[in-house]
């Protein structure tokens, strides 16, 4: 955990990771290393960078989140 608060401590330093814009977060839960962070971006890119830049110590999951309109639309051009 020293190293995960040591890297987000020096986040202005980091190398360029890309462009998105935390919405929520990071917030933690359950009295241990668990917790979420609500990102916004354009490009999926900046999120694999960033899940790089902090894999080494964590464990990530990104579960991507879309306007339920283009869901259904996508849906629609796959199955139809």
């Amino acid at each position: 955990m020293a190293k995960v608060i040591s890297k987000f401590s020096k986040r202005e330093s980091r190398p360029n990771i890309g462009d998105f814009k935390t919405v929520f977060g990071p917030v933690s839960y359950g009295g241990g290393p668990k917790g979420f962070t609500v990102f916004e971006t354009d490009s999926l890119d900046a999120l694999v960078n960033y899940t790089n830049y902090y894999i080494p110590e964590l464990k990530m999951t990104i579960y991507p989140c879309h306007d339920s309109s283009f869901t259904a639309q996508n849906w629609v051009k796959y199955y139809k």
